[in-house]
């Protein structure tokens, strides 16, 4: 422990710790700063400069007593205790004033309150140290029963004086009373910290026959009783029989088995006598040094609420327990630079370093080697899930996956808890660092990945969610304009509307916009008040997560995003009853199109104007115009029959072989069906006299993933771009309720033109029709038989030794292209907005290299300023909820596509968790001394 002595300890536990707040203070400060007025920019200023100046001071401190290779001494210990408790009492008094009540909590990293704790208590506990070692040099003169006596007395006085204090303080001014009461309790705080140190500090050290021959009657209940009756008072529990349940907890979700064993073979490890044995000394060192690594991740833990712990004690009774940590900390610290000093006459000391430096390594590396297993198992469920390769064959560690989920729910639980609840301190945030990029998964999308892998559906959490109508809100004014531009031979459209609200407050106007092929947004704007808002072109999750953020607080964005590749979102909040707000878009298109939103259609451009002399032969997109040209191929169908092979439908497999038999028996197609069997993966075969032997042998488990399988059939009709065949789809299940289906069919109807219709039968031959591209598990109709005939043709286009089916409508149609060049992209250039839509629809059908193309096709919008799938138009308020913006994407572009910023409507905000610690606190304090 005299090593803490050594100024090198100054860089650990000071400078370091400063550095990371002063970061975390300055990616608040400069989202937030242009909310701020000018007497909060001073405090800002005011207190950084201060921090600025403890940081070189410690700083100068370190640097001084290294070149002169001198010890620490009471000159700093003082420095830095009086400075650094002045500057906690000065910012938490100007907490409300440094962040106002006006700024919303989603623009700031986290608790501010938490994170000056957190990061400025390692200074104040070093000094307390150097106190300790200071104070007690003679540790045979030192008394540990007066010491004791002391540590007892400070909550017995402070009790005491409350009772006759408080009345007295009453008829005094309150704010002198206010501030004489703070400062009063950060002293008995700083004191009681200092004795409860040292008395451990001279036990351990204590030399006297009397504290060895009972070191025990004091050992057993700080090392062993303690750390586990405050696991179970955390947990909540109340009896054994409780131990292992998942509970939500006060400071964290430690009801784990694991805790309580470390906790009970630590202290039964510190308990144990000295041994002349030298190995098993060894042993027990390093068995010390790896559960030390347990010790110190407490330690920090509860490092922020130490200051609480006086007043949990005198309020609550067990509030000692908060105190453990830091109690087993100085036993442990001290017990190991014995145990090592010991065994210097056996080993070398690098040899014993090196050992000390692995075993202290031994836990992160097994945390941190289980995140890397969950992080990889993740983001294989994710490429599955949302962005599969057909071609690939995927087998899920279902145990890693289950637990990864478990510990993304516990992670997300934890924001509706009293102070951490189910979150691990500092692992979780780890946790998300390694295995999330710092995002997370949507309840959506875990309920959706749990019902693919485990054939079940949790209940997800309860949002905040404003009841919307649009009924209410509605078009009441519309123009267009549209001009062409002879150098892109292409048009540019822009619709101006006029939004009323008719009777509710606080609505919102919703919608969709059907967008032909070859059309592209490339402008957004909404008046916020008088003033006209151009919208920002930003990452689409960013700007959701933003949209609702605001909206929460009754602002004014407005939104433009993709639902699929022709479907676009069109969102504006708020309006006050009967209130007209004006907004407008503006559309790139190659040909004259007919749009319509809501009620209001509009004809953007003039067909006179056409231009009919444009080369018919191009790697992006073929015009209406050399579509007339083309030959038209009637193909002919063969049945594709999916069966659903998941958990609840074991007892119907034969009557679906059956059913399957029957239908090719009575309406016999051509060409040769397939069949695939269904649950969280696909099995594809052939029909042939043997197919009732792989669906009798094939087991029923897991949820009826449908989504992936008519998926699968699409991309086949995609690749194998067949102009002789396609396939009818004909799923048999009892359970379409059951299905997984994420959406819609909608992105993946490409080269599926006969019909946008699949069929279901359920064990009683009932036939029903369902839409590919509307609401899929909604019947469309019932039927008497499945229709085979087919009378509706498709168009044969040839490119470069490649065929291309495309739809006989009078249209342009857009071909897939994985070969774009975005180099050069121009502002506002219509043919950047094809070269995106025929990279992304690439994309849709070879999703190995996803990521990246991604990345592309968002650059690509951003530099020529139009809108695709992957990015939004959002239109903010102020330069703060932009600068929260940029924010969130930054965090998202560098993450996984997959993963989520939070949940689709995130809640509103709340007061800080630690100030409700504290409010508690004194609730019990002040019921005790009234």
């Amino acid at each position: 422990m005299k090593n803490l002595l050594n100024p090198k300890w100054i860089l650990f536990l000071n400078s370091i710790p400063l550095l990371i707040l002063s970061f975390i203070l300055y990616n608040d400060y400069s989202i937030i700063k242009s909310l701020l007025d000018e007497e909060t920019h001073s405090l800002w200023f005011q207190f950084s400069s201060a921090l600025t100046l403890l940081f070189v001071g410690n700083l100068a401190f370190a640097i001084y007593h290294y070149i002169k290779k001198i010890e620490l001494n009471y000159n700093y210990a003082i420095y830095s205790s009086i400075f650094y408790l002045v500057y906690l009492y000065c910012y938490f008094q100007h907490l409300n004033e440094i962040v106002p009540s006006t700024i919303p909590d989603w623009m700031i990293s986290g608790n501010l309150f938490l994170h000056m704790g957190t990061f400025i208590m390692p200074t104040l506990i070093h000094s307390i140290l150097i106190f300790t070692l200071i104070f007690t040099k003679d540790i045979d003169k030192a008394s540990a029963l007066k010491n004791f006596l002391a540590l007892i007395a400070i909550p017995i006085i402070t009790y005491l004086t409350s009772q006759i204090g408080l009345p007295i303080l009453h008829q005094i001014d309150t704010n002198f009373s206010i501030h004489f009461i703070i400062i009063a309790f950060i002293l008995t705080t700083f004191l009681f910290l200092f004795f409860l140190i040292r008395l451990f500090y001279i036990l351990i050290l204590k030399k006297g026959n009397a504290w060895k021959k009972y070191q025990l009657a004091w050992k057993i209940p700080v090392c062993i009783l303690f750390p586990i009756l405050g696991l179970l008072i955390n947990n909540g529990v109340s009896s054994f029989s409780q131990l292992f349940v998942n509970t939500n907890g006060i400071f964290g979700n430690f009801s784990s088995p694991w805790f309580y064993l470390f906790a009970l073979v630590n202290g039964v490890l510190l308990c144990l006598p000295k041994f002349k044995n030298y190995r098993l000394e060894l042993l027990l060192f390093a068995l010390k040094t790896i559960l030390f690594t347990y010790i110190v991740y407490f330690f920090f833990v509860f490092l922020p609420y130490l200051p609480f712990a006086l007043l949990a004690i005198i309020a609550l009774g067990t509030g000692f327990l908060m105190l453990t940590p830091i109690m087993i900390f100085v036993i442990q610290s001290i017990q190991l630079y014995n145990d090592f000093n010991g065994l210097t006459s056996q080993f070398s000391k690098k040899t014993l370093l090196i050992i000390a430096v692995v075993a202290f390594s031994v836990l992160p590396a097994t945390i941190t080697f289980s995140y890397i297993q969950d992080k990889s198992v993740i983001k294989e469920a994710l490429e599955y899930v949302y962005n599969p390769d057909f071609e690939k064959e995927y087998k899920i560690d279902i145990h890693s996956l289950e637990n990864t989920l478990f510990s993304i729910k516990a992670s997300k639980k934890s924001k509706d808890a009293f102070v951490f609840g189910e979150n691990l301190p500092y692992l979780n945030t780890y946790f998300n660092w390694l295995v999330l990029d710092n995002l997370t998964l949507s309840d959506t999308k875990l309920n959706y990945i749990e019902r693919i892998f485990f054939g079940e559906k949790n209940k997800s959490r309860e949002f905040l969610n404003r009841s919307t109508t649009k009924d209410n809100v509605t078009i009441t004014k519309a123009n267009s304009n549209s001009v062409y531009n002879e150098k892109q031979h292409a048009w540019k459209s822009t619709i101006d509307l006029e939004i009323t609200n008719h009777d509710r407050d606080l609505s919102e106007y919703a919608t969709k916009i059907n967008l032909p092929e070859g059309c592209y947004i490339s402008d957004y704007y909404l008046y916020v008040g008088d003033k006209k808002e151009y919208g920002l072109l930003t990452e689409k999750k960013s700007a959701l997560w933003v949209f609702n953020n605001i909206r929460n607080e009754n602002k004014d964005p407005g939104l433009l995003y993709y639902l699929n590749k022709n479907t676009i979102a069109f969102k504006v909040f708020p309006f006050a009853i009967n209130e007209t707000r004006k907004t407008g878009i503006e559309i790139l298109h190659k040909e004259p199109i007919s749009l319509t939103i809501d009620d209001e259609n509009f004809t953007l451009g003039d067909s006179l104007q056409r231009n009919n002399n444009l080369e018919t032969k191009n790697a992006f997109y073929v015009t209406a115009t050399a579509k007339k040209n083309l030959q038209k191929v009637i193909r002919k169908p063969y049945y594709h029959f999916v069966v659903d092979a998941s958990i609840d439908i074991s007892n119907k497999a034969t009557i679906y072989t059956d059913i399957i038999e029957d239908i090719i028996e009575k309406q016999p197609l051509e060409h040769k069906s397939k069949i695939s069997l269904i649950n969280s993966y696909t099995e594809t075969f052939d029909y042939n006299s043997n197919w009732k032997k792989n669906n009798t042998k094939n087991t029923f488990k897991n949820g009826f993933y449908l989504d992936r399988a008519i998926k699968n059939i699409l991309f086949e009709t995609y690749k194998k771009q067949s102009i002789e065949t396609y396939p009818i789809i004909v799923v048999l299940s009892n359970n379409l309720n059951k299905a997984i289906i994420e959406n819609n069919f909608s992105n993946y109807t490409s080269n599926y033109y006969e019909s946008e219709l699949f069929y279901t039968i359920n064990a009683d031959y009932e036939i029903t029709s369902h839409s590919l591209v509307n609401n899929p598990l909604e019947t469309v109709n019932k039927v008497s038989s499945i229709p085979s005939k087919n009378t509706i043709s498709c168009l044969k286009y040839e490119q470069n030794g490649q065929t291309y089916l495309l739809k006989d409508n009078n249209q342009l149609s857009v071909l897939p292209n994985a070969t774009i060049d975005f180099d050069n992209a121009s502002n506002k250039n219509w043919e950047n907005g094809i070269k995106m839509q025929t990279q992304y629809l690439h994309s849709i059908f070879h999703p190995k290299e996803y990521q990246k193309e991604w990345i592309e096709l968002i650059r690509a919008s951003f530099a020529s300023h139009i809108m695709n799938p992957y990015t939004s138009f959002i239109v903010v308020e102020n330069e703060a909820q932009k600068a929260a913006l940029l924010s969130k994407q930054q965090k998202v572009l560098s993450g996984n596509k997959a993963l989520d910023l939070d949940e689709e409507t995130p809640q509103m905000s709340e007061p800080s968790l630690l100030l409700l610690l504290a409010i508690v606190l004194l609730f019990f304090y002040y019921k005790k001394i009234h």
